[in-house]
């Protein structure tokens, strides 16, 4: 997460676009939330006593690094503009030659945001991720 958000931050600049004070304070936000949910799965590192919320860690990481990781990508995507989905057409028509060039940053923000789209489905969909926090957290001791 914290490499994507640097190339949507490098792009910003080189785009022209670090005078769009929405675009920056997004990406600042996105920076302070990346710190917290990493400082989330510090927290989160066994201890070697179980403790009361043990079950229901993983659950939560899931849910807020996905969410959290998609809002990277879209930003991402945001900044890269209209471009991204023109170019990821042509790298994938370039990647089925031998040599065929690399995605460029927009082609990869666009197709990573359409893959993390779909993690919310395949690996747990978040609102079961929620409810499994709920159960857990509203179950009577």
């Amino acid at each position: 997460m914290r490499r994507a958000l640097r190339h949507a931050g490098d792009r910003l600049s080189r785009a022209g676009l670090d005078r769009d004070l929405d675009l920056r304070r997004r990406l600042a936000s996105l920076a302070v939330d990346v710190d917290a949910f990493e400082q989330l799965e510090l927290a989160s590192l066994p201890s070697g006593r179980p403790g009361p919320h043990d079950q229901i860690v993983p659950s939560m990481l899931k849910l807020v690094g996905s969410e959290l990781h998609q809002r990277v990508a879209e930003l991402a995507m945001e900044i890269a503009g209209d471009a991204a989905a023109a170019a990821l057409g042509a790298s994938y028509v370039a990647a089925e030659l031998p040599g065929g060039e690399a995605l460029d940053a927009g082609a990869r923000a666009m197709a990573r945001r359409l893959s993390l789209r779909a993690a919310t489905i395949y690996s747990g969909a978040s609102e079961m991720q929620r409810d499994i926090i709920a159960r857990h957290l509203l179950a009577k001791p």
